[in-house]
C-alpha cells in the first residue's frame, strides 16, 4: 500500500458532481430528433503538493509544500441531431445533422510555496502548517459550437459505410492576473471515415479514421508552469481490424 508521510494537514479534498437528461422524438416516418443536456463539476477546497527538494544521495532535502486555494471546474455541454432514414431494398440511408455547444468555466491557481525545512526520503514529516498567503486566481472560459454533417449507408449482409464532417468554433479566455487576457481560437474542419464489411456470418473487418480537438486543461502539479492553461489540441485516432 501507500503510506503519506507528508504533513498531516496537506491532505487534499476534492468533490465532482455529473448529471444530465436525454430525449428522444420521433417527428415523422424516417425523422428522429434527439437531444442531450449534461452538466459536470468539480471543486477541491484543499489542494496541496508535497515535494522533496535538492536530495542528496543519503536521502536528505528541503522539504517543500505548494498549497492553492479553493479551486472550480465546471462544464455545461449539450447536442441536438436531426436524423432522417430511408431504406430502399438491400440499402439503407442515414442522415444525421448535430449541433455540439460546451460553456465551461475555471477558477485555478493563486498558490503559494513555502520551504518547511530539512527533512528526510521515508521519514514522517510532522511539521507545522505556515500561513500560505495566496494570490489572485486564474479565471478561464470556454465556449465551443460544433456543427456537424454525416452519413451512412448500408448494404444487407455486405458491410456500412459512413463519412462525417464537423466545424468546431472554439474559443478559450483566460485572464490572469497582472497579464494582459490571453486569448485561444481554433476553427479546424474535422473529417472521419469508417468502413465496415462482413467477411462471414462470424467475421466482420473494419477500418476508422477520425480527426478531434480537445480542451488540453492545465499543466499538472508537478511541472514548471503549474496550473497554466494550455491551448486545445488536434487528434487523430485511426482503427483497423
Amino acid at each position: 500500500g501507500r503510506h503519506f508521510l507528508g504533513p498531516g494537514w496537506a491532505i487534499n479534498r476534492e468533490f465532482g458532481s455529473n448529471y444530465g437528461t436525454l430525449a428522444r422524438y420521433r417527428l415523422a416516418e424516417g425523422w428522429e430528433f434527439r437531444g442531450g443536456l449534461f452538466r459536470s463539476a468539480k471543486k477541491a477546497p484543499h489542494n496541496y503538493y508535497v515535494e522533496l527538494d535538492g536530495l542528496t544521495l543519503q536521502g536528505d532535502g528541503e522539504l517543500n509544500v505548494t498549497a492553492d486555494p479553493p479551486v472550480e471546474y465546471g462544464s455545461t455541454s449539450g447536442e441536438v441531431r436531426l436524423e432522417h432514414g430511408i431504406t430502399q431494398g438491400a440499402l439503407a440511408h442515414r442522415f444525421i445533422l448535430s449541433l455540439r455547444m460546451r460553456d465551461y468555466n475555471a477558477i485555478y491557481g493563486g498558490s503559494d510555496t513555502r520551504d518547511l525545512g530539512a527533512s528526510r526520503l521515508g521519514q514522517f514529516a510532522g511539521v507545522a502548517k505556515p500561513d500560505f498567503a495566496f494570490s489572485p486566481q486564474t479565471h478561464d472560459h470556454i465556449d465551443e459550437v460544433r456543427p456537424g454533417l454525416s452519413y451512412q449507408i448500408t448494404w444487407t449482409n455486405w458491410g456500412t459505410l459512413n463519412f462525417g464532417v464537423q466545424k468546431p468554433h472554439y474559443k478559450k479566455r483566460t485572464e490572469i492576473p497582472g497579464s494582459p487576457t490571453g486569448l485561444i481560437t481554433a476553427d479546424p474542419l474535422l473529417l472521419s471515415a469508417g468502413l465496415m464489411a462482413e467477411l462471414s456470418e462470424r467475421a466482420e473487418s473494419y477500418a476508422d479514421f477520425t480527426q478531434g480537438l480537445e480542451d488540453n486543461g492545465v499543466a499538472p502539479q508537478g511541472a514548471t508552469n503549474r496550473n497554466q492553461a494550455l491551448p486545445a489540441v488536434a487528434t487523430k485516432q485511426k482503427e483497423l481490424g
